[in-house]
């Protein structure tokens, strides 16, 4: 049988599980995906051959693995230049111990290199610091990531150290039981106190980068409250339930309401330069895994958000 090989590499075996992000792309989408420096069509090739297994006998390219299914792989040995490197980029640190970490990502930070994004990427930063504490798997390209907030999106994100504990975190993320709030600030008056918006999410077969409300779609549930507004914007805090790819961003924009600064979801009105979408992970919250206390993190509001806050604060002056 023929191997993923090349004059340059040697094999290498690869197991996983699948995680939330991943749910329901196709087999060799998600393997492009997690491993970026391997084309989608050598990963068509790959399973072809019989080069990646799951716990069916018999997968195609067009499979959908389900959410933990375990995945094993026969790639080539990553080239020494695809390999993540350190790069000293400044990080704030909410909290660390001897098994995780809670960083405070920025707006415009990738979460880990994939084409066009080979460097200033979270991981870099995370390689840098912490080194080879960080838990790998058998995963170098995202050592210690077990959850990702998209590239336009700040606030936090933890950070592992052990893989026990990664496997861990992954399934309290697959099983509903880490708590994710996240606030938004969206266009419209959003009239509603409180509301819950469930509606299932799939990949568009317009546009591979963007995700819609469509029937056939994976579950996707939101609460949402919202916190202010001035009729023309509104100031939501956003409670994920379960953790679909750009859930939020998708769900209120579907409701008329998209965030702000969001190019992809109809968040850029009119002409002018808009902000880093106006989504911000505020705050995180689980049952730490090896400790068994409750933990919490929580990142104020990135600085993009104050002219639009300051905005609807000075309409309520305004008003008395």
């Amino acid at each position: 049988m023929t191997r993923l090989q090349d004059q340059h590499s040697t094999e290498r075996i690869h197991t996983f599980n699948v995680i939330p992000e991943e749910e329901g792309k196709r087999l060799d989408r998600l393997l492009a995906d997690r491993f970026p420096d391997i084309s989608r069509e050598r990963w068509k090739r790959a399973i072809e051959e019989g080069d990646v297994k799951t716990s069916k006998k018999k997968v195609a390219s067009s499979y959908r693995p389900a959410l933990g299914e375990t995945i094993t792989c026969r790639l080539p040995e990553l080239k020494e230049s695809s390999q993540p490197v350190p790069e000293s980029i400044e990080l704030c640190v909410l909290y660390e111990d001897e098994w995780l970490a809670a960083i405070d990502k920025p707006a415009g930070m990738v979460v880990h290199p994939a084409h066009g994004h080979a460097s200033g990427t979270l991981v870099n930063a995370i390689l840098h610091r912490y080194g080879k504490k960080l838990a790998a798997d058998r995963d170098p390209v995202r050592p210690g990531i077990v959850h990702r907030l998209d590239r336009d999106t700040s606030g936090v994100m933890i950070v592992v150290f052990d893989d026990a504990v990664r496997r861990a975190m992954q399934r309290l993320f697959r099983q509903h039981e880490v708590e994710r709030v996240y606030d938004a600030i969206v266009w419209g008056d959003f009239t509603a106190p409180r509301a819950v918006i469930e509606l299932p999410i799939a990949r568009s077969g317009v546009n591979r980068k963007k995700m819609v409300v469509r029937e056939d779609g994976k579950p996707a549930i939101t609460g949402v409250e919202k916190i202010d507004g001035n009729g023309q914007i509104s100031h939501l805090q956003c409670k994920l339930v379960t953790g679909r790819t750009h859930q939020i961003r998708v769900h209120l924009s579907h409701i008329g309401h998209p965030v702000i600064g969001d190019p992809l979801y109809g968040g850029c009105r009119g002409a002018g330069k808009w902000p880093s979408q106006l989504l911000h992970a505020s705050r995180l919250s689980f049952i730490h895994p090896v400790t068994k206390e409750m933990i919490s993190f929580e990142s104020p509001l990135a600085e993009r958000f104050k002219p639009y806050l300051d905005e609807i604060d000075m309409s309520h002056q305004n008003h008395t």
